[in-house]
């Protein structure tokens, strides 16, 4: 074997490659890579030059795997998953007291950040860096130690478990609710400002006042008009504030329902089929992770 076929092709080529592998799409990977579609296939045909053979072969718009590539496929995923856990044990061994939770900007203000001084009085070496977001962040990548995610509890090659199945629900401000006219059937929404949540999950939909209605049989209730809001947060504050009534998510709403800020002046109460995970990474977690994932369950025991 000569010296030139024994070096190795470039890495940016080789990654470009197993993002696809892993993605199974050039615009999945693109955007794991930050760059363009375009720039993916370009590497990956660098690469095909480098080793000397085809790798990937296009059928109708599709690509696939030659043999080729497919004899490679299982050694470079491989490779490169090792590639990550060396460097995630590098940051971890710099920075052990720092563990990054990626979570949904809504359930943080409204449920998490209030029970987190918990998690600090019984670990506090560990410094919790909240990362607000509604971005899917990449935990293999290392990108967060932990994810709250909203879905159906199916994230691929990741651990998930449970912390709250979702229910759906009118709330108002009680004031609103005892005002004129008073709120004690569904038909009496039509007298009242209806709060819309304008948000598309990553995973299914989240149903809106013209899903509710349908499931509570009424017809009378006009359920497109009212202010919209992209951040349900925001669309219980307005509720709060006596500005309308707003559908409220169940883990969302609990503390105010819990405190008289809102109530739920009728049902019926809709079953999303979604609800709320802890994910984690497959791996053996480390015991910031561990603790945080027992704690944040504990926190949901009576859910």
């Amino acid at each position: 074997m000569t010296p030139s076929a024994r070096r190795l092709p470039s890495l940016t080529a080789l990654a470009a490659f197993e993002a696809l592998l892993r993605r199974g799409s050039i615009t999945l990977a693109a955007r794991d890579l930050s760059v363009t579609p375009q720039a993916v296939s370009h590497h990956v045909k660098a690469l095909e030059a480098q080793v000397g053979v085809d790798l990937i072969r296009y059928t109708n718009r599709e690509w696939q795997l030659t043999p080729a590539g497919e004899a490679g496929e299982a050694a470079l995923r491989s490779a490169f998953d090792g590639l990550r856990l060396a460097v995630r044990r590098m940051r971890e061994a710099t920075d052990r007291g720092r563990l990054t939770v990626s979570v949904d900007p809504a359930l943080a203000s409204t449920w998490l950040v209030r029970r987190l001084p918990g998690f600090h009085a019984g670990s506090p070496e560990t410094e919790v860096l909240l990362d607000a977001t509604t971005r899917i962040v990449d935990l293999d990548a290392g990108e967060a130690d932990v994810a709250i995610r909203y879905g159906r509890g199916e994230y691929g090659g990741l651990r998930a478990q449970r912390l709250f199945d979702e229910r759906v629900f009118p709330v108002c401000s009680p004031a609103l609710a005892a005002g004129d006219p008073p709120l004690r059937r569904p038909a009496d929404l039509a007298g009242h400002t209806l709060l819309h949540l304008d948000w598309q999950p990553a995973a299914g939909g989240w149903p809106d006042w013209p899903d509710w209605l349908r499931s509570a049989g009424e017809t009378s209730v006009e359920a497109t008009g009212g202010p919209r809001f992209t951040d349900h947060a925001l669309a219980l504050q307005a509720a709060m504030a006596g500005q309308g009534v707003a559908l409220g998510s169940s883990p969302l709403t609990a503390d105010a329902l819990a405190e008289g800020f809102l109530m739920r002046p009728f049902g019926p109460v809709i079953d999303s089929g979604f609800g709320y995970d802890v994910v984690t990474r497959a791996d053996e977690p480390s015991e910031s992770v561990h603790r945080f994932v027992a704690w944040i369950l504990g926190q949901t025991a009576d859910r």
